[in-house]
């Protein structure tokens, strides 16, 4: 499997996307998302990396509750066409992490912050977490949100297939996503040079687990 195989499905699903996420179609958005935007409010930052925008909801939310200029990078040319559409002043750019991790500088910088909302499924993350290492200022952070390791099954690190069940008869195109135990995050994290430093786990009314966030230094 691969980046590439990823991002073909991203550009397959990218309208579909765009539709699901500015209709909140995603019950559990309603606590993910405020759960990453108040992570990463609560940081002031100042000028953040967006890795793998989307459709920019996270820019615009962000810009629009701390006045922080964000650069969002995603590998899907509709997705970056669509964000820059209803928000021109951050800036968006398309890349693919393994260029990014080829060439650091193309992710501009120094950032306060880079964050990755579900958006680090690739089987080798290390390359890419070290160039967003180099866009940081020595104090800034890294924030990821991603699947929570306890919905894992089974328990180990490996390749899965999302298929858009709750949008059945809809057209979607499978997806490939590699996921991680706590312990892989922990190491991937570790070998690409970053400092764990808490975990948030946003739940939902019930108290379950819907996602992890890492909050991580250099």
């Amino acid at each position: 499997m691969s980046g590439k195989t990823i991002r073909e499905s991203w550009d397959a699903n990218a309208a579909r996307w765009i539709d699901v996420a500015r209709e909140g179609r995603m019950p559990s958005r309603a606590v993910t998302s405020p759960a990453i935007l108040n992570a990463a409010a609560a940081l002031a930052p100042d000028r953040v990396l967006d890795l793998g925008c989307g459709e920019g909801w996270l820019a615009r939310a962000l810009t629009e509750k701390t006045g922080a200029r964000v650069t969002g990078i995603d590998t899907s040319a509709a997705l970056i066409k669509a964000a820059h559409t209803e928000d021109p002043e951050n800036d968006y750019r398309v890349l693919a992490y393994e260029d990014a991790a080829a060439d650091p500088a193309r992710l501009g910088g120094p950032y306060d912050l880079a964050i990755a909302n579900f958006a680090l499924f690739d089987e080798d993350l290390t390359p890419v977490l070290r160039a967003i290492a180099q866009t940081l200022t020595p104090q800034g952070r890294l924030l990821i949100q991603t699947l929570h390791p306890s919905l894992l099954d089974p328990q180990e690190d490996g390749w899965r297939t999302e298929k858009w069940d709750r949008f059945a008869g809809e057209g979607w195109t499978d997806m490939p996503l590699y996921l991680r135990t706590m312990e892989g995050w922990q190491a991937v994290l570790a070998a690409a040079g970053f400092k764990l430093e808490e975990t948030i786990e946003p739940r939902d009314s019930d108290g379950a687990p819907l996602s992890i966030i890492f909050a991580a230094s250099i």
